[in-house]
């Protein structure tokens, strides 16, 4: 996620059949035309309804990405901490007289890191999936909508489908 996305990739209408004779955007047509009005008005033309969602998803899911990277780093210092108060732990036990073998460093921290990784992962996927039910609970409010829209235009009355109220999102 190193690249950075400005608004003008998600809002500008420089593409093909945007409009204006060469391509451009409404705001370079105004601004080849000299025309300054016109120019701030098509700066405030351009953001879309879609580019503005499209930039919300792309931050979230960078917000997410950033996230899961520092619960993983956290779970990486959290286990070397760990690491770091057993070997103190038994480096006083041996002080005192116990013989004790020291586990290796490497052990510790490989499978704490790994388990950290899972972690993460699982993390994720949980954030998937709840993402995936809340678009499948639009998608299915939308379709009940269009079948009683259609069945009302079809037959002249209203489908009873019980109470059509928008889905909750928050499961």
């Amino acid at each position: 996620m190193d690249e950075q996305a400005g608004p003008g990739v998600f809002f500008s209408n420089n593409h093909p059949g945007a409009g204006g004779a060469k391509g451009l955007g409404p705001l370079a047509e105004a601004a080849a035309a000299g025309d300054g009005a016109a120019a701030a008005g098509a700066a405030r033309a351009q953001y879309s309804l879609p580019g503005i969602l499209h930039f919300l998803q792309h931050e979230w899911a960078r917000f997410e990405v950033e996230r899961a990277q520092w619960e993983v780093e956290r779970a990486e210092l959290q286990a070397h901490l760990d690491f770091v108060s057993l070997f103190l732990h038994l480096l006083k036990e041996r002080v005192a007289g116990s013989s004790i073998a020291l586990p290796s460093a490497s052990d510790c921290v490989g499978h704490q890191a790994q388990i950290a990784f899972l972690q993460g992962e699982r993390k994720g996927q949980e954030n998937l999936k709840k993402d995936l039910v809340r678009r499948i609970k639009m998608l299915e409010y939308a379709l009940k909508q269009e079948r009683a829209k259609y069945h009302k235009l079809k037959y002249g009355t209203e489908l009873n489908q019980g109470d059509m109220k928008p889905p909750s999102y928050d499961s």
